[in-house]
């Protein structure tokens, strides 16, 4: 049996080419987000329509269909923190270039990592996409270091702030950690909600937690987690384009030959699918 199963290394080495190219929305990171997001959810629907009712038995269907919930939720999860991590290698690339300081300290670039990244042409996607961005601190933080003012470290902008930070905005922080909980309780303990992950929960829910269950979500779950994602990829969106738009303002102001507003506005309008404004020069998405 060994000799039969040590035969797959190859088969199983060779999955890494199995692949198709990436969509067309995969240019700019809100369309990819929305693009996985909708495969996401059309996917349930077409396995309901498959998997009739008067073809299969109610118990195994049911427990098929709760698996695949969680399956799907964690697609939904995975597709928004690639997008938070697309929008932040965006920012670099575009903000990282015109201003000398620190602001890009915090992203470590190690030997083994710039080796890996050595082909690559964005300076954004080199440091961003080997880090984990599950922590709406952690987000927080970056957002703010990579989209500060010039040699400051005090920008009073946040990304999902606190309620003691913006007030009525901290729900959707609090949300999204429970989401980050949901995550990793998927990803790490295969949906078994533990005594630890009970514990963090009961904290982010402020309820009692059961512990351990298993993880057991319907559709109507996986459909408000995809409703808050969706409405959060497009807060975010427009935030960081917006805070995106100032700060180049304030620096063309200081150097009006350090780009072309038009030519850059019109650039990231593309990119983010939202109109921007830099030194009064308003450019809207061309596509």
């Amino acid at each position: 049996m060994t000799g039969n199963i040590s035969a797959l290394r190859g088969d199983i080495a060779a999955i890494v080419q199995h692949t198709q190219p990436l969509p067309p929305e995969a240019e700019d990171p809100i369309s990819h987000y929305r693009r996985t997001a909708s495969d996401c959810w059309n996917l349930l629907g077409y396995i309901e329509r498959q998997i009739s009712q008067n073809r299969t038995y109610a118990a195994p269907r049911e427990r098929h269909l709760h698996r695949l919930h969680r399956m799907v939720l964690l697609s939904l999860v995975e597709a928004f923190e690639r997008f938070i991590k697309e929008t932040a290698a965006l920012c670099i690339d575009h903000i990282g270039p015109l201003i000398l300081d620190d602001r890009l300290k915090e992203f470590k670039l190690t030997g083994n990592t710039l080796a890996a990244h050595f082909n690559e042409k964005s300076l954004g996607k080199s440091l961003c996409e080997s880090d984990t961005w599950l922590d709406c601190k952690d987000i927080d933080d970056r957002f703010r270091r990579i989209l500060g003012d010039p040699f400051s470290k005090d920008l009073k902008w946040y990304l999902f702030p606190t309620e003691n930070q913006v007030k009525g905005e901290g729900w959707r922080r609090e949300t999204l950690d429970v989401i980050w909980q949901l995550r990793h309780t998927i990803v790490h303990n295969a949906g078994v909600i533990t005594q630890s992950d009970g514990a963090k929960s009961r904290i982010l829910v402020r309820a009692k937690v059961n512990a351990p269950v298993v993880l057991w979500p319907d559709k109507s779950d996986v459909q408000k987690v995809k409703m808050f994602l969706d409405d959060t990829a497009d807060v975010v969106n427009q935030k960081v384009v917006d805070r995106i738009g100032k700060l180049l303002t304030s620096l063309h102001q200081d150097d009006p030959a350090l780009f072309d507003p038009n030519t850059k506005g019109q650039e990231l309008a593309d990119l983010f699918r939202h109109s921007v404004t830099i030194a009064s020069v308003t450019t809207t998405p061309k596509k």
